[in-house]
């Protein structure tokens, strides 16, 4: 069950000042009473420069914006009471008999709480001559804390992991959007261009997790976790002269590299490989029409993402 409370207030003064303030209070039946509830505000700014006198020189603005905004959200999707501990039954055998049983099966965590994320944004619009040139800009840094995480635990406990409030990160980046329309006769047409890049980094982690991919605070999360490779060998000889694997290698064989330098190839040498993340996405499109035949595409593109294969 999910129980909230919504309040928002608007002011708006000549089109130029403009305030919104909103708050949600949630409750939710997955997280234990102690700290069932949040309250996530957020506030949002906008200054319309080109409603100001000084500005009615620059006729050929339509409209100019600068605005900012700050807010807080609440993320309770972890599954059905995961600080609840579960009884299962089982047939379990005493001699020549089969009895039932109840076992517990699962770790729980009765501190649970609301997962946040605090968002920080900065922004501009911009547009002249009716649209033949616009401009949309942001800045934002994105906080995410208290990260809802089922955690790896060792096999030897014989019990599921518990959902735990795990880690920390943030996202920091910005976004761009130009676009250009125009009226020729009978036809019309706009075009458009995106670009955004961004930077994820964990600030906090209660214990690492290493895989094929890992959670270490400085990197992003889940970074690719894999032996360097520095080369392919050319020849026998070559193999001869570097540090060993596990298996029997030859000529052609991809080349590794010894990090720890103790000679042989193995999972010490793992280390974070950049790519789990773009380095920046683009795209675009544009639309055409004339009397009533119309046409539009599209295109977008990510640069820098690399795959395991």
């Amino acid at each position: 069950a999910m129980q909230s409370l919504f309040g928002r207030v608007d002011y708006n003064y000549k089109g130029r000042y403009l305030l919104e303030g909103n708050f949600r209070y949630d409750g939710s039946s997955r997280i234990y009473k102690n700290q069932r509830w949040g309250l996530f505000p957020s506030i949002s700014v906008g200054w319309r420069l080109s409603q100001e006198n000084f500005m009615k020189q620059f006729s050929w603005i339509d409209n100019l914006k600068l605005r900012a905004s700050l807010g807080k959200l609440g993320n309770q999707n972890i599954g059905l009471y995961p600080y609840q501990s579960i009884l299962n039954l089982n047939s379990y055998a005493f001699g020549s008999t089969v009895d039932q049983g109840v076992a517990v099966t699962r770790l729980v965590d009765k501190t649970l709480k609301w997962e946040t994320t605090t968002v920080t944004d900065f922004g501009v619009d911009f547009s002249m001559k009716n649209g033949l040139l616009s401009v949309t800009a942001d800045w934002f840094n994105k906080v995410t804390d208290d990260i809802l995480y089922g955690i790896d635990i060792p096999a030897s406990i014989g019990l599921s992991a518990p959902t735990v409030n795990y880690a920390k990160m943030k996202n920091t980046g910005f976004e761009i959007e130009l676009g250009h329309a125009n009226k020729i006769g009978y036809l019309k047409y706009n075009v458009s261009f995106n670009l955004s890049a961004y930077k994820n980094e964990v600030l906090r982690v209660k214990a690492p997790s290493y895989g094929q991919t890992t959670i270490q605070e400085g990197f992003p999360w889940n970074s690719y976790y894999l032996t360097e490779c520095i080369g392919i060998f050319q020849s026998q000889e070559e193999i001869d002269a570097s540090p060993k694997k596990p298996y029997n290698q030859k000529p052609g064989d991809l080349k590794f590299k010894d990090q720890n330098n103790d000679g042989v190839i193995d999972s010490t040498d793992r280390v974070v490989v950049p790519g789990a993340f773009p380095n920046f996405a683009y795209g675009g499109g544009f639309n055409l029409s004339w009397k009533n035949v119309a046409l539009s595409a599209f295109f977008q593109r990510v640069h820098g993402q690399k795959f395991y294969d």
